[in-house]
């Protein structure tokens, strides 16, 4: 299965497979919260406000609690997809209900 992000009023774009997604939220689990927030909240919920802080805080998530190699990319497309946007970020497997 893929998994997919809508950031703003855009179409949904391919980032990662079900077990890549699956292995950055495990990466996640041992995020601090408090400094995070966004980042916990998209891998508990599949949603958060906005692209750009979610941005900041992945890749400030990545250079104090590096990520294994694989989990690493996966999270720097999911940064890619957020460049220069500000709205809504969803992550679903891309299946309308």
């Amino acid at each position: 299965m893929s998994i997919y992000a809508t950031v703003g009023n855009n179409e949904s774009a391919f980032f990662s497979s079900l077990q890549g997604w699956k292995d950055v939220t495990t990466w996640t689990e041992g995020l601090d919260v408090d400094q995070f927030g966004d980042v916990v909240h998209l891998s508990e919920h599949g949603f958060v406000n906005n692209a750009g802080t979610l941005s900041e805080q992945l890749q400030a998530a990545m250079k104090s609690d590096p990520p294994p190699k694989e989990v690493g990319a996966t999270v720097l497309e999911l940064i890619e997809l957020l460049e220069n946007e500000s709205g809504e970020v969803i992550v679903n497997s891309g299946m309308e209900e």
